[in-house]
């Protein structure tokens, strides 16, 4: 917890930065309705549920996001095929995203891993700004911001200068808002990495030893067939190979998403 001491509000840039956060990291978690946010009060954010998971990344010269989400939500999350099996692999996209609206390029972050949910709360010398992200009328996921209480102003990142957060600071309270469904602008600047896959192979370790130039490998994939494309592990389309000036690329067939019933990264 931070330190006692009557509630100020927090600086405008953090609140807009952390609401911006919180619609973007919604974008990229799975629902069962529509997402909304609201902000907690005072500067304990609230688990979302007893036996919930959570992640986090160190924003430098900044503070640290952690995003918790419930058991059930953790279950869903897309994690794609080994060895992307992980909670942090599951929730980067959706936590990457919410470094973005601070600034952060995903390349700058620093100890993402998952954490305890009581990494939602203030450390000494800390203050936690909270958004609980509601699917429906159900709180799944909770977004914070933990940054130092008296540290000096970091320096400005992206176009945006950030005042350390007051002692017992809090995003405000109010009713939910809506979390926009469709692309968010602030998505646009962050990298992900991009894998195509032709196909895979299960072999016997003594048939790999015996492996050498000349050797083929037969893929569990027929010629012809589409070819996956994975976003950091999850799988998101299918194509098929074509050359663009001496290169290889790959033509989108097939979009994979919740709303045609195909779960991303399943295979």
């Amino acid at each position: 917890m931070s330190p006692s001491g009557p509630a100020v509000a927090a600086p405008p840039a953090v609140e807009a930065a952390l609401a911006a956060a919180a619609d973007a990291a919604a974008s990229a978690l799975p629902a069962d309705g529509v997402w909304s946010a609201r902000p907690t009060d005072g500067d304990a954010p609230p688990a979302p549920g007893p036996d919930a998971r959570a992640v986090a990344a160190t924003l430098p010269g900044l503070g640290r996001l952690v995003l918790a989400v419930a058991e059930t939500l953790a279950r869903d999350v897309p994690v794609g095929p080994p060895p992307a099996g992980d909670l942090p692999a599951g929730l980067q996209p959706a936590l990457f995203a919410a470094a973005a609206a601070f600034g952060a390029d995903a390349s700058g972050l620093a100890d993402y891993v998952e954490v305890p949910p009581a990494a939602l709360l203030a450390g000494p010398g800390e203050a936690s700004l909270g958004v609980a992200l509601l699917d429906g009328e159900v709180h799944k996921a909770t977004l914070a911001f933990v940054a130092p209480v008296a540290a000096p102003a970091p320096p400005a990142v992206s176009g945006h200068e950030f005042d350390p957060i007051p002692a017992g600071g809090s995003a405000g309270s109010g009713p939910a808002r809506p979390v926009p469904s469709g692309p968010i602008e602030l998505l646009g600047d962050v990298e992900m990495g991009v894998t195509v896959e032709l196909g895979r192979a299960r072999m016997l370790v003594r048939d790999i030893l015996e492996l050498s130039p000349g050797s083929v490998i037969e893929l569990d994939r027929a010629a012809g067939a589409p070819i996956d494309v994975l976003v950091n592990g999850t799988l998101i389309a299918r194509g098929e190979v074509v050359v663009i000036d001496e290169e290889f690329g790959v033509r989108i067939t097939e979009v994979i998403g919740y709303e045609d019933g195909t779960r991303p990264g399943g295979r």
